[in-house]
């Protein structure tokens, strides 16, 4: 064997030796990914449980203020006050309203503002920070009356 070819079989004895893993160096990766993986999935599940929070939210939100509208386009064509009333916890869906007000129509005629207010919670699912378990928020809505008689009962969708 010639000093060529000792050359070319310890340089692939080298380059096998150096593109092999070495065992231990191996499974200390193996441990580093579940030691990344344990302190990352706190925050990931926390970012998840904020982002369905935050979704039930506007869902409510935006189910309130159409329940409301709901009850003020009730009050405006001539339905009484509890029928209106009625008709906002109706349409409020899973959104409960904790309050519900009427403005006077005694004195109004066509064409006065009526106006119904409403009043809702939200709970959210995981009360990360003691004073942000709960969210309170009113809602308004005010229409032109277009009856000065209010005497209708049972507005339905």
């Amino acid at each position: 064997m010639g000093r060529r070819e000792q050359v070319q079989r310890s340089l692939r004895r080298l380059g096998r030796a150096l593109t092999t893993p070495v065992r231990g160096l191996h499974r200390a990766r193996e441990g580093l990914a579940v030691l990344e993986l344990a302190l990352i999935m706190p925050l990931i599940v926390v970012l998840i449980m904020f982002v369905a929070d935050m979704g039930l939210l506007f869902y409510g939100y935006v189910s309130a203020s159409n329940a409301i509208r709901e009850g003020a386009r009730c009050g405006v064509v001539g339905y009484d006050d509890a029928a209106v009333i009625a008709r906002v916890q109706d349409a409020a869906g899973i959104t409960v309203p904790t309050a519900v007000s009427v403005s006077d129509r005694s004195a109004a005629g066509i064409g006065d503002a009526f106006t119904v207010t409403a009043s809702f919670e939200h709970t959210y699912l995981t009360p990360l920070i003691p004073s942000l378990d709960l969210t309170q928020y009113t809602r308004s809505s005010t229409m032109q009356l277009e009856t000065d008689t209010f005497d209708r009962t049972g507005c339905a969708g």
